[in-house]
C-alpha cells in the first residue's frame, strides 16, 4: 500500500507542477478517441449472439444470401408504374455486390421486348394485382456492414426514378432491418446518455452543495465515456443493444470516482497549499478508489470469461471494463487539473508573504480569505 501511495503521490505531483500539459494530453486523447470511435461498426441479430462456428461459417459464406425486398403498392400494372419498376430493377442489378434482380417488369418486357403502353397488354401478363415486389438478391457471406449500403442505395433509387404520385413505394428486408436496428441502438444510446447526465449533475447540483466547481466531475466523466467509444474503436468491440446500456453504467461509477478526488482534494486545501494538496489528497485517496476500481473491472472480467460463445455479452463486459479504466483515468487527468489551475487562479494557498490562507466558513460568496479578515468570526469557526 506504501507503494501504491507513493506511486498516486507522484502523478499528483506531475499534475501540480504541469496541468496545462496534461490538460493538453487529455486534450490529444480526445481527438484520438474520436478516430477511434469512427471505426465502430453496429452489430445486430444472430452474430450478436451466436458465437463462432465452423460449420455456420461455412453456411454463411456460400448460401446465407441476403436481400432487400421493395414493395409497391398502388396501380402496379399502369404503365407509368411498370416503367418505373423496369428503371429500378436495372439501376439495381448495376449496383456492387448485387446479385440478381427480380421483377413483374421482367415477365412484361420478355413478352413485348418493352414496356407497352397498354394496362391491358400488362395485365395478361402479370395478373392485375394491387402489390408488387422487386427482389434484389445480394452476394452470399456479406456482413452486416457490407449489406447496408445497398439498403441506401435502393432507397436512393427509389427517389431517383420516380415512381408514379399513386405508387406507396417501402423498401424492406435483412439490409432494410440491420440498419434501421443500428439507427435506433445509436438514438437509444444517445438517450440513456442523456438522461444519465442530466439525472447526475440534477444531483450533484443539490447534493454536492458547499464544494467549488461541483458540477466538474461531470465533465471528467464524459470524457471517460468519449476515451471508452474510442477504445472500443479501436479493439474491434461492436456496438450492440448491450453494449449501448453500459454506458450509464460507466457514468454512474465514473461519477464516484470524480467526486472522491474532488473532495479529498477540497479537503486538503483546508490545510494545505495546492503544492502539497494534490500530491496528498491522491496519495490517500488514489490507492482505495483503483482498488475499487479493479474489482469492478475483475467482475466485468468474470462476465467475460464465463459468457464466452455470446458475443454480446463479451462485448458487454469488455465495454465495461474499458470504461471502468478510462473514466478513472479521466478523473486525474481532467478533473485534477483543471481544480490545480483554478485553486491557482483563485490564490489559494500561499499569501505573498509566505502566510497560509485559511478558509473561512462564514457563508459568504467568497469563501476564501486570509485569516486575519475572518478575525471577527467565531474562532471555532475557522478551520485550520
Amino acid at each position: 500500500m506504501k507503494q501504491s501511495r507513493r506511486f498516486f503521490s507522484r502523478i499528483g505531483q506531475f499534475v501540480q507542477a504541469h496541468p496545462v500539459i496534461t490538460l493538453l494530453l487529455a486534450v490529444a486523447l480526445i481527438g484520438v478517441a474520436f478516430v477511434g470511435a469512427g471505426q465502430i461498426e453496429s452489430v445486430t441479430g444472430d452474430r450478436a449472439f451466436v458465437g463462432s462456428n465452423p460449420t455456420l461459417d461455412t453456411y454463411d459464406d456460400e448460401f446465407d444470401y441476403g436481400s432487400v425486398a421493395t414493395l409497391v403498392r398502388g396501380e402496379v400494372t399502369d404503365p407509368a408504374t411498370m416503367r418505373a419498376i423496369d428503371r429500378y430493377d436495372q439501376r439495381m442489378s448495376s449496383v456492387e455486390d448485387v446479385q440478381t434482380v427480380n421483377s413483374p417488369a421482367d415477365r412484361v418486357r420478355e413478352e413485348y421486348g418493352r414496356i407497352p403502353d397498354s394496362q391491358a397488354k400488362i395485365e395478361r401478363v402479370v395478373g392485375s394485382p394491387d402489390t408488387a415486389v422487386i427482389g434484389i438478391v445480394t452476394d452470399a457471406g456479406m456482413t452486416q456492414q457490407q449489406s447496408r449500403p445497398i439498403y441506401t442505395k435502393a432507397v436512393d433509387r427509389k427517389q431517383f426514378v420516380q415512381f408514379p404520385a399513386g405508387a406507396s413505394v417501402t423498401v424492406t428486408g435483412s439490409a432494410a432491418f440491420s440498419t434501421q436496428l443500428s439507427a435506433l441502438i445509436q438514438q437509444s444510446t444517445q438517450q440513456l446518455l442523456g438522461l444519465a447526465v442530466g439525472l447526475m449533475t440534477v444531483a450533484l447540483f443539490f447534493l454536492f452543495r458547499g464544494v467549488r466547481l461541483r458540477l466538474l466531475p461531470i465533465v471528467a466523466v464524459f470524457v471517460g465515456v468519449i476515451y471508452t467509444f474510442g477504445a472500443i474503436g479501436y479493439a474491434g468491440v461492436p456496438n450492440s443493444t448491450l453494449t449501448s446500456a453500459v454506458f450509464p453504467i460507466l457514468i454512474g461509477l465514473g461519477i464516484d470516482y470524480s467526486v472522491q478526488f474532488h473532495e479529498r482534494y477540497e479537503e486538503e486545501l483546508e490545510t494545505h497549499s495546492p503544492k502539497e494538496a494534490l500530491p496528498l489528497a491522491l496519495g490517500g485517496i488514489g490507492p482505495p478508489v483503483s482498488i475499487a476500481a479493479i474489482a469492478a473491472t475483475l467482475g466485468f472480467g468474470a462476465t467475460w470469461i464465463s459468457s464466452v460463445g455470446t458475443p454480446a455479452f463479451v462485448w458487454f463486459a469488455q465495454t465495461s471494463m474499458f470504461g471502468i479504466g478510462l473514466t478513472f483515468l479521466s478523473g486525474i487527468i481532467v478533473l485534477l487539473p483543471i481544480l490545480t489551475l483554478y485553486a491557482r487562479w483563485r490564490g489559494d494557498g500561499e499569501t505573498s508573504d509566505g502566510r497560509r490562507r485559511r478558509r473561512c466558513r462564514d457563508g459568504s460568496r467568497d469563501r476564501y480569505r486570509y485569516y486575519r479578515k475572518c478575525r471577527h468570526h467565531d474562532i471555532s469557526r475557522v478551520k485550520h
